[in-house]
């Protein structure tokens, strides 16, 4: 378990009685001329566990004498007790620490205090700063302490507090102690968002919204809508990493993390913490080169993404795919056939090494010839091109050990990608891909019309196209099979009718006779179907009454 560990570092100025107050949580402090006894209570120190909890209080010489010793009992003809001894009549569950440090004079006493209090720190140590009498730079310096021991010593900064005596309510005598660590959970956003920005690391936001967000969900039982909002995001910009880090190309092309990302962002507003604001604004304009449909363009948008954070594997792997599949549209192959994948690496072979037809050795002439023909084969630089990515892709996943040929160095690896992918744009965000991505529809034929879908289910319906929805038929319940199949026959046609030119896939969900003798019409026809699936919710909120709710999982294709 994390020892719990309070520091404060003591002043040499007189100070006066108050009560400390925090109005918010109803908390008032016993009467005291030290903030440190008062933050104490506010913690609840007391309760920690014994023999593994500390309060570690750093003194000058002079700070020790005027304020901390025991044997104190008097200053300025008044009566004036020493900090230690109050302490110890606090019944803590551990003896305080008395730390000598320096002055602070000159540099040289900076690092020395610097280096005596981070001494003092363990493994996973739970922090509580008081900063209240921390003289001169001493606050900026138990600061930047804190963020360079979550580092080294993966400590948790728990509370910062600074009691306001200068700023307390004359008649009732009572100062309030303000809770600082807002500003040392900015630094740790604002670091976390860097990583980001600067690598596409999106582990330290992970790591923030599990250690600041998710505990004010839990306590406000979700009902804070910042902080899940927030939650939210991150998540899904998770999921949108790591798709794009192991090279996940369906994922990434369909867009469905991409448009729930959209999704989140408009619903983002401001932020838990609102200095963030603009530096989660960049992090969506990071985002914009990524189109919240269905588009090949995504994968393109992607290699770009992973040589700007220098992550230059999955660049190559993503950009080389990403033309394949471009090619694959281009000709009505199917994205997913990894045979007739192949034809297309095949032709660019040919036409780099001028390969002769009775040399071709392919099942699939009709496709190669087709995709050898494409006006953009008959660019050599485009050829050049593919040749150099799938080179630069195979000595990557060789790490440069292969036999025949001599590994590239670094530099000339990172050279060529930036070649490819700047050669290679010609092939993207052109009118065929637009007319790629406008020529998709979804037919909703299922009694719950998109209307009604939610955020998340219109989110991965996107990867579909245009939702056009079909009611579903009333089905006499006395019918038999032969009306049940004149009912698939027209329907069936309908949905040809509607789809004519596009490129269709049918949400069908219903009565299951009628659902899978239309399947069955057209699966033959080649027409895709996918089912939607959900997680059954059910709320018992007062007695003799039940809610059940039903929540959107995803899409699922009926199998052949």
């Amino acid at each position: 378990m994390a020892r719990k560990v309070f520091i404060a570092v003591l002043g040499t100025g007189f100070y006066g009685k108050c009560k400390y107050v925090d109005q918010n949580k109803g908390f008032v402090s016993s009467e005291t001329r030290f903030v440190q006894q008062a933050t104490l209570e506010y913690i609840n120190a007391k309760a920690w566990p014994v023999g593994n909890s500390d309060a570690i209080f750093f003194l000058t010489d002079k700070a020790k004498c005027d304020n901390w010793n025991e044997s104190i009992t008097e200053r300025r003809n008044e009566p004036y007790f020493g900090l230690q001894g109050i302490l110890k009549n606090m019944s803590l569950p551990f003896v305080p620490t008395e730390v000598h440090i320096p002055d602070g004079k000159n540099e040289k006493e900076m690092w020395e205090i610097f280096t005596i209090l981070f001494n003092k720190l363990q493994e996973d140590d739970e922090l509580y700063f008081d900063l209240t009498h921390s003289f001169r730079y001493l606050p900026m310096l138990v600061l930047v302490l804190g963020n360079y021991a979550k580092f080294l010593k993966h400590v948790t900064v728990k509370y910062i507090s600074y009691g306001n005596y200068e700023a307390r309510d004359t008649t009732t005598n009572e100062a309030p102690i303000v809770d600082l660590l807002p500003l040392s959970s900015l630094q740790d956003w604002t670091y976390a968002a860097g990583q980001f920005l600067e690598s596409g690391n999106v582990e330290k936001l992970i790591y923030q919204c599990k250690t600041s967000l998710r505990p004010i969900m839990a306590e406000t039982e979700g009902k804070d809508q910042q902080a899940s909002a927030l939650n939210k995001f991150v998540c899904h910009l998770q999921t949108f990493v790591e798709d794009i880090r192991t090279c996940r190309g369906m994922n990434i092309i369909s867009a469905n993390t991409i448009s729930k990302l959209r999704t989140d962002a408009d619903n983002l507003g401001s932020t838990i913490i609102e200095p963030m604001n603009p530096v989660f604004e960049k992090i969506k304009c990071r985002l914009m080169s990524f189109d919240k449909n269905r588009n090949i363009d995504n994968a393109y948008a992607a290699a770009k993404w992973c040589q700007d954070n220098e992550m230059y594997q999955p660049a190559a792997t993503i950009l080389q795919e990403a033309v394949v599949t471009f090619f694959c549209l281009r000709h009505n192959i199917d994205i997913g056939d990894y045979d007739k994948r192949k034809i297309v690496n095949k032709a660019f072979k040919i036409k780099a090494m001028n390969t002769p037809e009775d040399k071709w050795d392919t099942l699939y002439k009709e496709i190669l010839e087709d995709v050898l023909s494409d006006e953009y084969l008959l660019n050599p630089n485009l050829i050049s091109l593919f040749s150099n990515i799938t080179e630069v892709r195979n000595d990557f996943n060789h790490s440069g050990m292969r036999s025949a040929k001599i590994p590239m160095e670094p530099a000339r690896l990172k050279k060529n990608i930036a070649k490819c992918i700047d050669g290679f744009s010609i092939l993207f965000h052109n009118e065929f891909n637009c007319e790629y991505k406008e020529n998709q529809l979804l037919i909703n034929l299922s009694n719950h019309p998109s209307s009604k879908w939610d955020s998340g289910q219109l989110g991965a319906a996107a990867e579909f196209g245009e939702i056009a929805d079909m009611p579903f038929p009333d089905i006499d319940a006395n019918g038999d099979e032969i009306y049940i199949e004149n009912l698939a026959d027209e329907y069936a046609n309908k949905i040809r009718q509607v789809s004519e030119g596009k490129r269709a896939t049918v949400h069908l969900m219903g009565e299951m006779t009628f659902t899978f003798a239309l399947l069955s019409k057209l699966q033959a026809a080649g027409i895709t179907c996918i089912a939607s699936t959900s997680r059954r919710m059910v709320v018992d909120d007062k007695p003799g009454h039940r809610e059940v709710t039903f929540q959107f999982v995803r899409f699922r294709k009926y199998n052949v």
